[in-house]
């Protein structure tokens, strides 16, 4: 729409268009039109998916719905593998030709270089939101609930697609414990706090600051502490407010289960709220698969690093990329099934009571 808006308003855009003389792309298709000296208009097929003008089921620009919006498709870039031949870089720009053979959207980066290359396999990034990538290998999952099918790569003309979710309020929840209810010092200390009780003493924090996601997609909630009793201490607040973060990625990962029919094998954690142990700890009990968190929790360049080397033998193999990975930790499951059942169940009954709040 964007697009169409320009080719409507800006003076000459649709007679350029039209004589070839503009171009549409993400970053990555800037780079290497530019590197290329201008010989070259692709994209990788991830970021191509990032677009939402691909079709990823007939692998092609959707040029029925280009139509209607009267875009032309000469406007769009060679879509490629992720790990392949882009092109060289033009000799005037660093003096030599250098193969670019890589190229991979950030988050399907990330996906890669920590491992999860078999379908189930789960990569979970912990900051202010937590953004959650599922694996599903050659098969492409269409969700029912609002989550985004993506290519994760493509490697050798074979594609390896994805299931993408964001819970847009997890680590702010803890920020807002420090600098809107001042009740830590600092993030750190919401994990001392937390492991000084045996349990949540029956508190219950939904934060639904913003409203909630998959699979409620409710603008209307609000953040609601509940089950506050003449027992209930800071600590019980405080590790609320971490289950609740849990709770949050659960409801997303049981989305991705139900959607996909996979069943989850594995999550890889990183960003910053990943060195709070509680929540990793808690994280591996409330899903009942190991929580693992890489020594590298920066990924994203490390994967278009592996898509490259792949691409000209450096790596014969996934598995020789990551041969020497580092772990820091294995957080596994300390919890019965019948006890996350009943803790998942008492949460999804705070939930509904946060739903509809704002009119």
């Amino acid at each position: 729409l964007s697009l169409r808006w320009i080719l409507e308003n800006v003076p000459d855009a649709r007679k350029r268009a039209e004589a070839g003389e503009l171009a549409f792309g993400t970053i990555d298709s800037w780079f290497i039109h530019n590197l290329t000296g201008g010989k070259v208009h692709a994209i990788s097929a991830s970021n191509a998916s990032a677009t939402g003008a691909y079709d990823l089921i007939n692998d092609c620009w959707y040029s029925q719905w280009l139509d209607f919006l009267n875009i032309p498709l000469k406007l769009f870039p060679e879509v490629c593998d992720d790990s392949g031949m882009f092109g060289v870089t033009d000799p005037d720009i660093l003096g030599v030709e250098i193969p670019i053979t890589g190229a991979i959207a950030n988050i399907q980066a990330a996906l890669f270089a920590q491992g999860c290359v078999e379908p189930g396999m789960v990569k979970c990034t912990h900051s202010n939101g937590t953004f959650l990538n599922m694996n599903t290998g050659s098969k492409v999952v269409i969700s029912k609930n609002g989550l985004n099918t993506i290519i994760a790569w493509r490697r050798n003309g074979e594609t390896i697609y994805g299931l993408e979710g964001f819970a847009a309020v997890t680590g702010s929840a803890v920020q807002w414990l420090q600098d809107g209810a001042r009740m830590i010092d600092s993030p750190a200390q919401s994990e001392s706090l937390a492991t000084s009780v045996s349990d949540n003493g029956g508190i219950y924090f939904v934060p639904a600051l913003t409203g909630l996601s998959a699979p409620y997609w409710d603008s209307h909630a609000r953040g609601m502490i509940i089950g506050i009793n003449r027992d209930t201490s800071l600590a019980h607040l405080v590790r609320a407010t971490l289950e609740g973060i849990v709770y949050a990625t659960k409801d997303f990962l049981e989305t991705m289960r139900n959607d996909s029919g996979i069943d989850i094998t594995s999550i890889k954690v990183d960003g910053s709220a990943s060195r709070n142990n509680f929540i990793l700890q808690f994280q591996a009990n409330m899903l009942g698969v190991e929580v693992v968190r890489p020594v590298n929790h920066k990924a994203e360049g490390l994967g278009a690093a592996y898509m490259a080397g792949l691409a000209v033998g450096y790596w014969d193999s996934p598995e020789a990329c990551f041969a020497n990975a580092k772990v820091d930790r294995v957080f596994k499951p300390q919890i019965s099934d019948e006890e996350r059942d009943w803790l998942y169940a008492e949460w999804n009954k705070a939930v509904k009571r946060c739903m509809g709040w704002v009119e």
